[in-house]
This record gives C-alpha cells, sequence and structure tokens, in this order.
C-alpha cells in the first residue's frame, strides 16, 4: 500500500497500470538492436530516476493540501517523481541494484544510497526528523540538493548499464 502511495505522489494518474505499460515501452526500447545478446526483457527493469523511497521521504511532516506546491518545486529543479513516465529509465538489473554475481559494475542505486541514504535520511535526518516542521518553501535547498544527486545519477546509470552491456559480450565472445 505505501509504494502505491509513493509512487502517485507525483500525479494519481500515473496508476500501476500505467507503470507497467511504460515499463514494457522502456524493455522494448532498450532492446532494441541489443536482439544479438540473447538479453530477455525480465532482465530489464523500470528504474524510478528520482526514487520513490527518498522522494517520498521529502513530503515528511507535509499536509496533503500542500503536495502541489511540493510537486512545483520538484518540478522546478528539473525533477518527475513516482509513476511519472518521465522519471523511468529502463535498465539492465545489473546495472540497478547491487548484484554479488556482478562486482565490477557500481550500480545505480548504490550510488543513491551512498549519496542520500537508502531513505533520503542524509538530506532529511532519520524519518524525516530535519524536515519535519519545514513549511514547502524552506525545503527548496533540500530539494536542489536532492536534484543536483540526482542529476548526477544519470552518468552513474549510463557506465553501469555499459559496463553491464560489456560484461555480456565478453560473455558471448569467451564462449565462442
Amino acid at each position: 500500500q505505501r509504494r502505491i502511495i509513493k509512487t502517485g505522489i507525483d500525479n494519481p494518474d500515473f496508476s500501476p497500470q500505467k507503470y507497467r505499460e511504460t515499463r514494457q515501452i522502456l524493455v522494448e526500447e532498450f532492446l532494441d538492436g541489443l536482439e544479438w545478446l540473447g538479453i530477455k526483457g525480465n532482465e530489464i527493469e523500470a528504474h524510478h530516476i528520482a526514487g520513490l523511497r527518498q522522494t517520498a521521504q521529502l513530503f515528511e511532516g507535509l499536509k496533503r493540501s500542500e503536495f502541489p506546491e511540493m510537486i512545483k518545486n520538484l518540478h522546478d529543479a528539473g525533477l518527475f517523481t513516482g509513476n511519472d513516465p518521465n522519471n523511468l529509465l529502463g535498465m539492465l538489473k545489473e546495472a540497478h541494484y547491487p548484484n554479488k554475481d556482478y562486482p565490477d559494475i557500481n550500480p545505480v542505486h548504490e550510488y543513491l544510497t551512498e549519496e542520500l541514504g537508502l531513505y533520503g535520511q542524509k538530506l532529511t535526518g532519520d524519518w524525516g526528523a530535519d524536515i519535519r516542521d519545514l513549511k514547502v518553501e524552506e525545503r527548496i535547498p533540500i530539494i536542489k540538493e536532492y536534484a543536483k544527486v540526482v542529476k548526477r545519477s544519470y552518468k552513474i546509470a549510463e557506465i553501469a548499464i555499459r559496463d553491464a552491456l560489456d560484461q555480456r559480450v565478453q560473455s558471448i565472445v569467451q564462449k565462442q
């Protein structure tokens, strides 16, 4: 239930059904031209660029009526949230989360957790203690810092995807 609430923080029109449709499009786009690698659709995941847990933490202590202003500030900082298709990126599983079978890949969520904490607590304090009593406009510096970290994650994701693809190619070449 909490995950469904987090995915709809930005726009309740981005339902779980819409997410599945977007995910399918991301898988098809990711695999286009890579068929020769034999990657299966279930090996591609939809990465939430602005993480669900970390973004939800930024809303800690706000009234529901304050959400639209908070969302506007996130958009102004260049971020989308929840299941908004603009907040999703297709990537190989091993580039997404840490995997002991792929120790040479620095997955994007490892970077985000190092920079922000699993729940964003490095910016918001444990359980949002550092921001809980702040008004939306007082959160703008935190939103800007969050946006900087999230935007840097694009490059991390790109490198992780390339490393994962390189390992797959090397595996094919070694088998030949």
